[in-house]
């Protein structure tokens, strides 16, 4: 978040408000364009034909996907992302791990990048930036 006007922060605050402003210069706007991804359940894609989009909502406070029915996702709720990498490829697959509201049981989300390379482009570029917000929602 950047102000219109100087604003003064302490020293404690400085390394904080540096990495949150990086983040909304470079990470938000990856988040809220979304990127294309397939569903994939137990480590096997459902389908490659139904792809679904899946992006930051313009109030950054839920994942939002696209052409499936999921509910958007409150961001709140995430309690683990786990990447999986492709030696070859790089990032193939993100898990989102989320709580339920009054249930003690987790649930996820498994979207694996699609094989063309700018999807998986752009998908390996959404997860990065995703965990860097889930870092930053740790930290706080």
């Amino acid at each position: 978040m950047c102000f219109i006007d100087p604003v003064r922060i302490c020293q404690n605050c400085t390394p904080a408000t540096l990495e949150e402003n990086k983040f909304f210069d470079q990470q938000i706007k990856t988040l809220t364009n979304g990127a294309t991804f397939m569903l994939e359940n137990d480590q096997m894609i459902l389908s490659t034909t139904d792809l679904l989009q899946c992006k930051l909502s313009p109030d950054h406070r839920h994942l939002i996907f696209d052409g499936v029915k999921l509910a958007p996702l409150d961001i709140n709720t995430i309690t683990a992302l786990r990447v999986d990498k492709d030696p070859i490829n790089g990032v193939k697959s993100v898990e989102i791990e989320y709580s339920v509201a009054n249930s003690v049981e987790k649930n996820c989300v498994r979207l694996a990048t699609t094989p063309e390379l700018e999807h998986r482009k752009t998908g390996a570029s959404w997860i990065a930036a995703m965990q860097q917000a889930v870092k930053m929602l740790d930290s706080c």
